[in-house]
């Protein structure tokens, strides 16, 4: 019996589309800029500027996007196969590439990542691997309004090797800088959050969506409003 799990096709070409998308911004920046230049020096250094933060935007997303196309679970015979990159969930991890035994599978853990900076805070469903000689492989993260991949790839392991999945709780991570650098996870034998605060970190985030999602709504009706009466 074969289990292979992949990204979804329309996750792949999405993540790839918004990462081409993306990088039209700086590079329409920089044409406008060095377009300018001659014209008007510090309207072009501006535009060359501006370039400068979506060019970074754009390397997290193209990056995100080559970490989906290569994720590999695949469990044939007593056999699991891990490609795993370092960037499978908000914080980076070791990257993983190899061929062990479902035997080798001590247990199976779940938890909650708390990421809270600037004001705001995401989380994400982590789940690991226990092995025989106490080494912990860590498959990775899901986070809000994504595809449940780790999930889906826990379960299947769960099933071939009869192996409970043990919850964990809630832990608060580090964001690093808004959750672009230095942002980390505790080792995952650390003692999680009381169940009431845990609890709370899960209904804070769902609490900054919907207020996002009210911004949006607003800033859409404004817009229409505009439109409507403008002309």
């Amino acid at each position: 019996m074969v289990v292979e799990l992949r990204r979804s096709a329309p996750e792949r070409v999405a993540i790839w589309a918004m990462g081409g998308l993306v990088a039209l911004l700086p590079l329409l920046f920089l044409f406008v800029g060095v377009l300018t230049l001659g014209e008007d020096a510090p309207a072009g250094a501006l535009f060359l500027l501006l370039a400068l933060p979506f060019a970074g935007l754009t390397y997290f997303v193209l990056r995100e996007a080559a970490a989906r196309a290569s994720t590999l679970v695949r469990i044939e015979g007593q056999g699991l196969r891990l490609v795993l990159p370092a960037q499978r969930g908000y914080a980076p991890l070791e990257r993983v590439d190899e061929l062990l035994g479902l035997s080798a599978i001590r247990s199976i853990e779940t938890r909650v990542e708390s990421f809270r900076g600037a004001g705001t805070i995401v989380t994400q469903r982590a789940y690991a691997l226990v092995l025989n000689n106490g080494r912990r492989i860590v498959l990775g993260g899901d986070r809000r309004m994504m595809e449940p991949f780790f999930e889906g790839a826990a379960n299947a392991i769960a099933q071939q090797t009869g192996k409970p999945i043990t919850d964990l709780g809630v832990i608060d991570a580090n964001a690093g800088f808004i959750l672009l650098f230095g942002q980390s996870a505790p080792p995952w034998d650390s003692a999680p959050l009381p169940q009431a605060v845990g609890e709370k970190r899960v209904r804070d985030e769902q609490t900054a969506l919907q207020i996002a999602y009210a911004v949006l709504a607003v800033c859409g009706l404004l817009v229409a409003l505009v439109r409507l009466f403008g002309g």
